[in-house]
């Protein structure tokens, strides 16, 4: 006789424990890896509870392992729920405080959106030019690092200096693109630079054989 449920792919033996009863207390413990192998579903309920009037048959010993062994497992997974909610909530908030009261409501902006603003306006592009998730990412990188919105925006103040960013290479082709300012940490101190006047802005031209092996790095 079996027991099935189609959904769950799930398949019991009702008497499967007649013929191999556990020897010890320690098998009925161990039974909580099995468990944790079966899907959720309607026949697990029904398996658990055939596991434990089978064991009302057994000595006082064998019955205490039963309750035990599930209950410290469910308390396991109830933690591990716990955490993972607990990762899955600083993975939303990436630049918000980790603990603590929610933040009051603010008609700020978030910093990867007042980045983003000032460089679009900055370059003259217009409404269609979106904060795509790349953009965001590279923004938010940034900031995770340590860069503040102000560095931020002197980078993007830097690549307007830049003539060959700006389009003055035998491509007549402009690199100002967000990602690429913020590209990485290398990246933005060279343009901070430029802003401040402490860096040198790249020729305004390639040369044929550079511009031949794939343009702005």
């Amino acid at each position: 006789m079996t027991k099935a449920d189609e959904k769950a792919g799930c398949i019991w033996l009702p008497n499967f424990l007649k013929y191999n009863p556990p020897e010890s207390p320690n098998v009925v413990k161990a039974w909580v890896q099995a468990d944790d192998l079966i899907p959720e579903c309607n026949l697990k309920t029904r398996v658990l509870q055939d596991a434990k009037d089978f064991l009302e048959g057994f000595s006082k010993p064998y019955q205490e392992a039963f309750p035990e062994a599930f209950e410290k497992a469910s308390l396991n997974q109830e933690q591990e729920q716990e955490q993972e909610q607990e990762q899955e909530q600083e993975q939303e908030s990436p630049l918000g405080p980790p603990t603590g009261d929610p933040p009051e409501a603010s008609d700020e902006p978030p910093p990867e959106r007042e980045v983003f603003d000032y460089w679009r306006e900055k370059l003259g592009k217009t409404g269609k030019t979106k904060l795509t998730s790349d953009r965001r990412r590279k923004i938010q990188a940034r900031l995770r690092e340590g860069y503040t919105v102000a560095d931020l925006k002197q980078a993007v103040d830097g690549i307007l200096k830049s003539p060959h960013h700006m389009g003055h290479n035998d491509r007549s082709q402009r690199y100002d693109d967000i990602e690429l300012i913020c590209r990485g940490g290398a990246k933005v101190e060279h343009f901070m630079d430029l802003a401040s006047g402490e860096g040198k802005a790249p020729a305004s031209q390639f040369s044929g054989s550079r511009a031949a092996r794939g343009g702005e790095l």
